[in-house]
């Protein structure tokens, strides 16, 4: 279902980038610090896709609930939070996300560079926020946003979050296409900081919109009972056609868990190779959706081995979130 959707997209992806000068910069400006504390919760909101045709004070009530109930510390938003969006929707969410008074973090997805806006105007309204904590330099690192979040514990490194751009669509041919990945710029730079870490004590976890291709692999063997997990997948899993490794390497660096969105009906987390693959939950009821399959996921961090007790899934009916939002609203 997903590539038919946007089959009809496909001439108007592509656009030519600019040639000018990129900046250099330090592994630590790639850094955010915040505090951390056991019981740490991060609040993942994935695939909202937003478009002209979106009702949004419903959605406006039915995302309120969701952030309310979480009460989370940092909220990350997963990739394709717009779909042939105008710039009201683009106006319209980041004055939401913004209005919580809490840390947020914005990454795309395949789908939210299109829209009747140039492709500068997401960046130019994303930094008006002032609760965003997005690093994003002009940089030569592919993708926008490639930056990691440092959970400090005093002068201790508890918990690292990588958060990675993982593209778009890559064209093979005129009239055909592969979802985008995470290239191998973007992994040498997380080995980089990983490898230039004197705190060695501390879980790293990686958020990325398109999944790798081992989150089919892991779910397959799940069903066998070859792995343990949790949750379901109701559609297979749409990641790059090429596979490049990137599970190995970002494993090999140190990360431990994976979260992504995309697949608007899957919720599976599965231990593959002592790494945890998790779909988070889609947080909303546009473009496709099960309506017993919406919400968010919430992790939460302790001081003991992250492992799937640490993942949530959330599952609210759109009708009865609308209905508690327009009470926390009023």
């Amino acid at each position: 279902m997903k590539k038919y959707l946007t089959l009809i997209l496909l001439l108007c992806l592509f656009f030519v980038t600019s040639c000018s000068k990129k900046e250099e910069h330090d592994i630590k400006d790639y850094q955010v610090v915040m505090e951390y504390k056991d019981g740490f919760k991060i609040q993942v909101l994935t695939d909202v896709h937003l478009c002209a045709l979106s009702n949004l004070e419903e959605q406006e009530y039915y995302l309120t609930n969701s952030i309310i109930k979480a009460d989370a510390d940092l909220i990350v938003v997963d990739g394709d939070s717009f779909f042939e969006a105008t710039k009201q929707e683009v106006k319209f969410f980041f004055n939401f996300m913004d209005s919580f008074d809490k840390p947020w973090v914005y990454l795309k997805g395949n789908h939210d560079h299109q829209g009747k806006f140039a492709p500068s105007y997401v960046d130019k309204e994303l930094n008006k926020c002032k609760n965003v904590i997005n690093v994003d330099f002009d940089d030569n690192l592919s993708g926008e946003a490639n930056f990691y979040v440092d959970l400090m514990n005093g002068t201790d490194l508890v918990y690292r979050l990588f958060m990675i751009d993982s593209g778009s669509y890559i064209r093979d041919g005129v009239m055909s296409y592969t979802y985008g990945q995470i290239e191998k710029d973007q992994i040498e730079h997380i080995e980089k900081i990983q490898q230039t870490e004197t705190d060695t004590d501390y879980q790293t976890l990686a958020f990325f919109h398109i999944p790798v291709q081992e989150f089919q692999t892991a779910y397959n063997g799940y069903v066998e009972g070859l792995f343990t997990g949790k949750g379901e997948n109701r559609e297979n899993s749409c990641p790059c056609d090429t596979n490049e490794r990137q599970f190995d390497k970002l494993k090999a660096a140190g990360v431990r868990a994976m979260f992504c969105g995309h697949d608007h009906v899957n919720s599976s987390s599965i231990i593959y190779k002592d790494v945890i693959l998790a779909y988070c939950v889609k947080s909303s009821d546009q473009i496709y959706c099960d309506n017993d399959m919406i919400g968010y996921t919430l992790i939460t961090l302790s001081n003991t081995p992250f492992s799937l007790d640490n993942i949530e899934n959330v599952f609210i009916d759109f009708n009865l979130g609308v209905e508690e939002g327009m009470k926390y609203a009023k």
